[in-house]
């Protein structure tokens, strides 16, 4: 008993172990660069901050400039990358506790902090600080960030002259180290090895996602696809395709999107994706081809889009041929009335 206990405890420590180490730092990785949106003294550069070095000392740290009205810092990881987690080492030195890094957030993005056109609302939101004077933040905090993005964006516009003990102008961040976890996208595992058939996984077992939109969300977890079928409205192998908004009922077949109940009045076709001509009387087609069942008057062919001549005695002419009803006007003549 005790040695099946013991076994348990090892395995589950192992597990932790593993799972602990399954990621890739890609701070340190080549090609990543940091940048923030100033640097104090023109030498408190923000590449200090992916150099490996933990220490959180004045003059281990990145350091923005004072007396601006926003601070952002940021890791780009040259591509998008499956995230895990962030971890950060802020400025901590014994006289000096992390006022700075109250009310600060962490976003990821595809696009930079620094460029004009990168919108807030583009951002994912991974962590919002809500400290306030006199407690301070941890000075070494791990944030869960589970994202595929390619920038990582540490920001604040917290003034840390509300803090009693400084007299400082504007926001500032003080960050000394980011380690940014993950993998690329599609890998996953302790040394991220590819997902088994699917474009993103599980960054940890490899298990493909199943969609909200399979029966009882069941699927193949090696390629995704739904086992039990799909919900009403969608079809597709992985039941991510939309059936026509035109299908009678929303349903259509799994394999192929073909609406199963017949079309919406007006509209015809496998996928009631074409419009019956407005001119059909009553405008009502043949499932497939689309042909008129009748037409308006002063119309005619299959699909009721010819007009009738206005030569035509009676203004009426043949659904079918267009031949005048009733024979030409005065001066015109012919099947059509066409010639004068």
């Amino acid at each position: 008993m005790l040695l099946a206990m013991a076994l348990t405890l090892w395995s589950s420590i192992f597990l932790i172990i593993k799972v602990g180490y399954c990621y890739v730092n890609l701070s340190r990785k080549k090609g990543t660069v940091a940048s923030q949106s100033s640097t104090h003294e023109g030498a408190f550069l923000a590449s200090r901050s992916i150099d490996g070095n933990k220490g959180q000392t004045y003059r281990e740290c990145s350091h923005t400039a004072l007396g601006h009205s926003i601070a952002w810092f940021q890791v780009d990881l040259g591509g998008e990358y499956s995230l895990e987690s962030v971890k950060i080492y802020y400025r901590n030195d014994a006289n000096w506790c992390p006022y700075r890094f109250r009310q600060f957030y962490l976003d990821v993005s595809n696009g930079s902090a620094g460029s004009t056109t990168t919108l807030t609302s583009q951002r994912k939101r991974c962590y919002k600080d809500n400290t306030t004077a006199l407690a301070t933040p941890p000075s070494v905090i791990d944030i869960s960030c589970k994202e595929t993005a390619r920038y990582v964006i540490v920001e604040t516009t917290y003034n840390a002259q509300e803090a009693i003990y400084l007299n400082l102008s504007g926001p500032v961040l003080e960050i000394c180290e980011i380690e940014v976890y993950g993998c690329s996208v599609g890998r996953y595992g302790e040394s991220c090895s590819r997902c088994h058939g699917c474009s993103t996984c599980d960054i940890i077992s490899g298990a493909c996602p199943c969609s909200d939109t399979c029966v009882n969300s069941a699927c193949n977890t090696s390629n995704e696809y739904c086992t039990e079928g799909c919900i009403t409205g969608y079809w597709g192998k992985m039941c991510k395709s939309q059936c026509s908004q035109y299908c009678i009922g929303n349903t259509c077949e799994q394999g192929n999107g073909m609406c199963t109940t017949g079309c919406a009045d007006f509209y015809y076709g496998y996928t009631c994706e074409h419009q019956c001509d407005p001119q059909y009387s009553p405008r009502s087609c043949d499932r497939v081809t689309g042909v008129c069942s009748g037409c308006n008057t002063g119309y005619y062919s299959q699909f009721c889009n010819r007009t009738c001549s206005p030569y035509c005695k009676s203004g009426t002419c043949d659904a079918h041929n267009g031949h005048c009803n009733g024979g030409c006007k005065t001066n015109w003549a012919g099947d059509l009335c066409e010639n004068k």
